[in-house]
């Protein structure tokens, strides 16, 4: 986190997981064969990527926002997690039923966005790089 501030390294992964998010719904309509293969293997490693920066941006914000409580925060943020991948799994497959494979990502593309202009005017966030202890 010493590269960056908080807010431009939680902004970065989250701007890439929403495209990547949205890449990977297009994929519906991707040619078959190699072409699909390669940019699956390329989406795959953008979004692991962008996946990464995003949850240790949001680890580094919680646990320096609340450093007495780093224990409760990380295992409610696990929790909510799990619940998210169960919940996640039913309500894809729903969506799927109602249309097809790539609304899902869509759906989840649409709600992330809507947390892009809290990200970008919060005043929790800060602008200042974080040092090392």
């Amino acid at each position: 986190m010493a590269l960056g501030s908080p807010r431009k390294c939680y902004l970065s992964g989250q701007i890439g997981f929403l495209l990547f998010t949205v890449l990977l719904g297009l994929m519906y309509w991707s040619p078959t064969g190699s072409v699909f293969l390669g940019l699956c293997l390329t989406l795959a490693i953008i979004g692991g990527f962008f996946s990464t920066v995003l949850l240790v941006a949001a680890y580094s914000v919680v646990t320096s926002e609340f450093p007495m409580y780093t224990g409760p925060i990380i295992s409610t943020m696990e929790f909510l997690w799990g619940v998210g991948n169960m919940v996640g799994t039913g309500l894809g497959g729903v969506l799927i039923d109602a249309w097809a494979y790539p609304l899902p990502f869509f759906v989840i593309a649409a709600l992330f966005g809507l947390s892009l202009p809290w990200t970008t005017t919060s005043k929790k966030l800060s602008d200042v790089p974080v040092k090392g202890k």
